[in-house]
């Protein structure tokens, strides 16, 4: 759809679990690292989607080092709110280590334990009414923009099912995103060590960390409320993404 841009797909009309409002359309877009896309597709991009907002999810240095491609170029606000895991923090690691063993799931639980300031600041950015639509990205569009879009899903309300099915939408896709990192200098020797599994997006995955945010807090919802992140802040960013279906196209 638009040269550069990797594992990039919308995130739209997913149902609410009461199955009255559904995702709105042109609102939300997920996708792996820009670098990649000369300044025309980033301008298309733009022009044709009207991206206002991109949050980034790489860590701070990774994304000085790595830049934005043709996006840099094109008006936009960008919000940096790393994703990372409290080992990575503590122990000055640039990128997360994933276990041998069921690499995903605990992995994705950590965000939530070291990168609350994160989340709340992507969180309040989607609530903005002033916003726009906004793109929302990592490196591969796969862990840590899968972990945020499903919390984010989640936390307003949607299908359960429908969150697992846009956390393996893009599996199709990851293979050749793998194989294009793989051949850039900050990600070749960081991929060639992770295991099998953390290279793939499996229902699975998606189900038991669904099921693990209910474990482990209460659901993600009183993990908001708990961060601070209130019920009115949290009912606005429901309004703003969702609709009622009668209004759907």
């Amino acid at each position: 759809m638009y040269d550069g841009a990797l594992n990039f797909r919308e995130v739209a009309k997913l149902p609410t679990s009461d199955g009255k409002r559904r995702l709105r359309r042109g609102l939300l877009y997920r996708s792996g690292t820009p670098q990649l896309m000369p300044e025309s597709s980033a301008r298309r991009m733009v022009d044709e989607l009207g991206i206002r907002l991109v949050v980034d999810l790489r860590q701070r240095q990774e994304a000085e080092r790595e830049g934005q491609g043709g996006l840099a170029r094109v008006e936009h606000r960008r919000l940096s709110a790393p994703f990372m895991v409290a080992a990575a923090k503590r122990e000055g690691w640039e990128f997360p280590r994933f276990r041998d063993t069921d690499p995903l799931v605990p992995h994705y639980i950590a965000y939530l334990g070291s990168s609350t300031d994160a989340i709340l600041a992507m969180f309040r950015a989607l609530a903005d009414p002033n916003a726009g639509p906004a793109l929302l990205h990592c490196t591969a569009g796969k862990d840590r923009t899968g972990a945020a879009v499903m919390i984010l899903l989640d936390a307003i309300g949607v299908q359960r099912s429908a969150v697992v099915a846009d956390y393996v939408a893009g599996r199709d896709q990851i293979a050749a995103v793998f194989e294009t990192l793989v051949a850039l200098p900050s990600y070749g020797e960081r991929i060639a060590s992770m295991p099998h599994e953390a290279k793939n997006t499996e229902p699975d995955t998606a189900e038991r960390f669904l099921s693990a945010l209910d474990e482990h807090f209460g659901g993600i919802q009183t993990w908001l409320r708990d961060a601070g992140f209130g019920a009115d802040e949290l009912a606005a960013l429901r309004d703003r993404l969702t609709e009622p279906v009668s209004e759907s196209v």
